[in-house]
């Protein structure tokens, strides 16, 4: 069927590219070619192509990837190292990036690529949504190939926290807010709470320089949901888990000195009094 010869087509060119390119002593000037990885990734999409179980074509794409971004070896050693590798893509084209991202989402070669590494380049090129579909290709492999439950699994872990601290330090608190959510039961939960307070203080602090008061009460709201949410998964008796609980509840009381205080230090006095009744 068409499906399968492309399939076999495809693996055939990642296999040739890597061969011709990852050993000098046999590599062939007269088959260099420039290969449009947007278009083998459209091609693979249409056809629902990838390389899981071809351990061949796995090894070629993580080379083809690797290469595109200039990875070092060390940066597929360990899937919970890597973040401390200073690998940022800086040197390497957006439009490369964005290519070799969609490539790997496709594909899927996690069983030899670290996806916690090409987070970096396509996080420093932007690529924010690229980023968010390595995140999802990372989970979906784990689940669908049962080498063990993506929510049990530290990979998928590994780059969902990639994501978010880097939408925290770029100060991206509305995104990051909504990876912590949509990746709430991989990852997301460690920092849901965090990036919820953060958005809502960033939210805040905009509603209070336009003057729209009233939805400040909103945004108070979004975090004891959160706060609850959070309890309400802790579901354990322990002394650690009680302490815990402590730190989380507190968010409630955060929220709501920030509110009070940014409406005081912008002379907006009557309100703060008028919520501080409230609350």
């Amino acid at each position: 069927d068409d499906a399968a010869v492309v399939k076999s087509i495809m693996h055939t060119l990642l296999i040739r590219y890597s061969n011709n390119n990852n050993n000098e002593s046999h590599h062939n000037p007269l088959l260099s070619v420039v290969v449009d990885w947007h278009i083998v990734t459209s091609l693979a999409r249409v056809f629902n192509v990838d390389v899981i179980d071809h351990h061949e074509a796995t090894l070629a794409t993580s080379f083809i990837v690797r290469e595109a971004l200039h990875l070092n070896d060390d940066d597929d050693d360990d899937v919970l190292s890597s973040s401390d590798n200073n690998n940022d893509g800086n040197d390497t084209n957006t439009k490369v990036v964005a290519a070799v991202v969609a490539l790997a989402v496709q594909l899927k070669p996690w069983e030899v690529l670290n996806p916690v590494s090409i987070i970096k380049p396509a996080i420093s090129s932007a690529l924010y949504d690229g980023a968010e579909r390595i995140c999802v290709s990372t989970i979906e492999f784990y689940n669908d190939n049962k080498k063990e439950d993506a929510s049990n699994n530290k990979a998928p872990a590994a780059v969902v926290s990639e994501l978010i601290r880097a939408t925290i330090d770029a100060k991206i608190y509305s995104r990051a807010d909504t990876y912590a959510t949509q990746f709430y039961d991989h990852g997301g939960k460690s920092y849901f709470l965090k990036c919820r307070l953060l958005h809502a203080q960033n939210t805040i602090t905009k509603l209070i320089r336009r003057n729209v008061f009233p939805v400040i009460e909103k945004q108070v709201n979004r975090i004891d949901k959160s706060v609850e949410r959070i309890l309400r998964d802790n579901n354990d008796d322990s002394e650690e888990k009680k302490e815990d609980d402590a730190i989380i509840l507190k968010a409630k009381d955060d929220i709501r000195f920030f509110a009070l205080d940014r409406l005081v230090d912008t002379d907006n006095v009557e309100m703060a009094q008028r919520l501080a009744l409230i609350w």
